[in-house]
């Protein structure tokens, strides 16, 4: 039996390399069903430990996936991977596993195994758990003395996401994913790769703390973009409008001498493992948005010398070909990069067969290792084309004045059309604010936490300026209108508040906000905390002993 399931563990991670770093289980098949629960102790024991989450396994609930919409993928999609392996054979070896979902989940454990597949060790094992999440992540590091030296050695990680999450008819549903990644680093103690350059994304202005990209619009006054403005990005699919990301990429990387690249011209993308290669930016707030390479082959430049084997350069376009509803857009989208370059390779004097070196580049490194395989880039920050000086509010004689020539007893106007007197006045400094400007041609500049009367989904609510998205309806003296740019602009000047007898509403530069001591009273972050339909806590216990039960059946 024991043998049995050890070949059933190597057909599925040969499945694994077939669908690339990522397999979800199918329960309807026994070979999936037998290695799964094996990690446990074998169906039975699944079974009695945990009963509700072996029911909900029935009921899986598949993980977010991306619409195709004319070529393009659409939306946000979850994401569980490896995302780096670093070696350093004077300090740490380390690898970092992270689970990102659309959604929030009930509870997610992450479970798995650090392994020097060459020379048959277990580097290091883990085993955590968290409870309503979107976002999980654990590192596994280890001292590079304690691994066995040898001309060449293979690392591997496999990881294993349990997740569950209450359906929309309340039912409790789990799934579990295993991902895996094989990564062959080193020959004895030297650096297969020398250098990896980047030359996009990054800053062009070395002022600017992110890399900053426009789409449809111009740089203001004091701003500068690091590359050309991105045009055409909307795009009215039904009643839905789309952004289409644009982010530029082109690296790069360069082999100790004495390595060279496998360069097939019959390769999808020369030099790369294609099923294993992925591009991606992420934040909490706007989910993960994946690089489509369905067409990769037909629009990649890759720059390559057959006397200079040991160095090639990738530029990718700089349509994702992927598609995001407007309604996600917000102010300040901030969002971490990632390029995930699975590359061929050999030693030069023939003496190694074909082999794998993974070259990281992300914003989100964070490891001790200075293996040159691994190159930090900025975070980008897209900037969609904040109440501040000369803010014309609507008096109640039907006039409009300058925020700055207001005074404490001047009566303004409400919504209601009543006059409301002004009982004090509140200035600061603000070094940046939220600039909004609507298909109408209004535009104002707010804090970040300045209160707004909009449409969102059928309703009219108030949201922090920062908080707004391009799929909300602002509510004007003249209507409600669409919006045409939000994004956070430099000011470094003077900002303004009224205050009232009570909270009130009024029209400033046309928009209808709040005054001092409503946004006083407006939550401070945007929450997304769930109301579940059942007690969670027999649910917590379970996938808790879940990693237990792992723990106790690791090989």
């Amino acid at each position: 039996m024991e043998r049995n399931l050890m070949q059933l563990r190597e057909k599925f991670v040969c499945e694994l390399k077939e669908n690339g770093r990522s397999l979800s289980y199918d329960l309807s098949r026994e070979d999936h069903r037998d290695v799964f629960f094996s990690q446990y102790g074998g169906e039975e024991v699944f079974k009695r430990e945990c009963p509700l989450l072996y029911d909900a396994l029935w009921r899986k609930s598949g993980a977010g996936q991306q619409e195709r919409l004319d070529g393009y993928l659409v939306g946000p999609r979850d994401c569980m991977e490896v995302s780096d392996i670093a070696y350093d054979p004077n300090t740490v070896v380390s690898t970092n596993v992270t689970g990102r979902y659309t959604r929030e989940m009930l509870g997610v454990d992450l479970m798995g195994k650090f392994m020097d597949i060459t020379n048959g060790q277990i580097l290091e094992s883990m085993a955590v758990f968290d409870e309503n999440i979107t976002d999980i992540e654990n590192t596994m590091k280890v001292n590079a003395g304690r691994l066995i030296q040898s001309d060449d050695r293979e690392l591997q990680t496999q990881a294993e996401f349990f997740c569950a999450e209450v359906n929309a008819q309340g039912e409790l549903c789990a799934q579990s994913t295993k991902v895996y990644s094989n990564i062959l680093k080193v020959e004895g103690t030297k650096y297969i790769v020398k250098a990896v350059t980047v030359e996009s994304p990054k800053p062009k202005d070395k002022s600017h703390k992110y890399t900053e990209l426009l789409y449809d619009r111009d740089a203001d006054r004091g701003e500068t973009a690091d590359y050309p403005k991105y045009t055409g990005v909307r795009l009215a699919l039904g009643q839905d409008v789309y952004v289409k990301i644009h982010i530029p990429a082109k690296i790069t990387i360069e082999l100790n001498d004495e390595f060279e690249f496998i360069v097939d011209e019959a390769d999808k993308i020369k030099g790369i493992y294609f099923k294993d290669f992925e591009m991606k930016i992420w934040s909490l707030d706007n989910g993960t948005v994946v690089f489509n390479k369905d067409d990769l082959a037909k629009n990649i430049i890759v720059t390559y010398n057959e006397k200079e084997k040991n160095k090639i350069t990738y530029e990718f376009p700089s349509d994702w070909e992927h598609l995001m509803k407007m309604k996600i857009v917000s102010a300040v989208m901030l969002a971490d990069f990632s390029c995930i370059l699975p590359i061929k390779c050999k030693h030069g004097s023939m003496k190694y067969e074909e082999g794998q070196v993974t070259i990281v580049v992300s914003s989100d490194l964070d490891t001790e290792s200075e293996d040159p395989a691994n190159e930090k880039v900025k975070k980008i920050h897209i900037k969609f084309g904040c109440l501040g000086k000369d803010t014309r509010i609507l008096m109640a004689d039907g006039s409009e004045r300058a925020i700055e020539d207001i005074r404490i007893g001047d009566l303004a106007q409400n919504m209601d059309g009543m006059p409301i007197r002004v009982t004090n006045i509140i200035s600061g400094m603000e070094a940046e604010m939220v600039y909004v400007k609507t298909m109408g041609n209004k535009e104002i500049l707010m804090t970040e936490g300045h209160p707004v009367r909009v449409r969102r989904d059928g309703s009219i609510c108030t949201v922090r300026a920062v908080d707004l998205n391009g799929a909300d309806l602002f509510l004007t003296k003249d209507g409600e209108e669409e919006l045409r740019y939000i994004y956070m602009k430099p000011y470094n000047d003077r900002v303004y508040n009224l205050e009232f007898d009570g909270e009130e509403f009024l029209y400033a530069n046309g928009f209808s906000v709040g005054d001092f001591d409503m946004q006083n009273h407006m939550p401070r972050e945007k929450t997304t905390k769930r109301e579940y339909s059942f007690d969670t806590k027999p649910v917590a216990e379970e996938m808790r002993k879940l990693l237990r039960l792992y723990q106790e059946n690791m090989e």
